[in-house]
């Protein structure tokens, strides 16, 4: 056999993506808040999830307090966790989903303390505005 023909027997590529998958090579596993990022994305189009989010004062919630509306946000990501095979946060204790929750919400500006801070989409500093 000639080298020629040994270079061309490459191995087949993956058919799936599990396959693909099996083949990534990385050593870095996936966080809390990775899995909980992806769930925010993928719940957010959810009129529900999202109306827990809307509050930034504490007569707007839906629970009525702020914490009780994360309490039921992390319940629906854990939930989602669950139905969709997501080990990290699906066995995760619910204050460790809100902590990550925030975490999430911060990347994306749109936490409690960023949005009520904000003024026609810009950021307010709150010690300029006393003055």
């Amino acid at each position: 056999m000639s080298d020629f023909e040994l270079v061309q027997q490459a191995p087949p590529l993956p058919s799936t993506v599990a396959d693909l998958l099996a083949h990534l090579k990385t050593n870095r596993t996936r966080s809390l808040n990775d899995e909980v990022h992806d769930i925010f994305i993928r719940l957010w189009e959810d009129a529900n999830f999202r109306k827990l989010f809307e509050a930034i004062h504490p007569s707007q919630t839906v629970e009525g307090s702020f914490s009780a509306d994360d309490q039921v946000a992390a319940e629906m990501v854990r939930q989602y966790a669950k139905e969709h095979h997501m080990p990290v946060t699906a066995d995760t204790k619910l204050a460790a989903i809100i902590f990550s929750l925030h975490i999430v919400a911060r990347r994306f500006d749109q936490s409690r303390n960023q949005r009520r801070t904000m003024v026609k989409g810009e950021r307010v500093n709150m010690n300029d505005a006393a003055e």
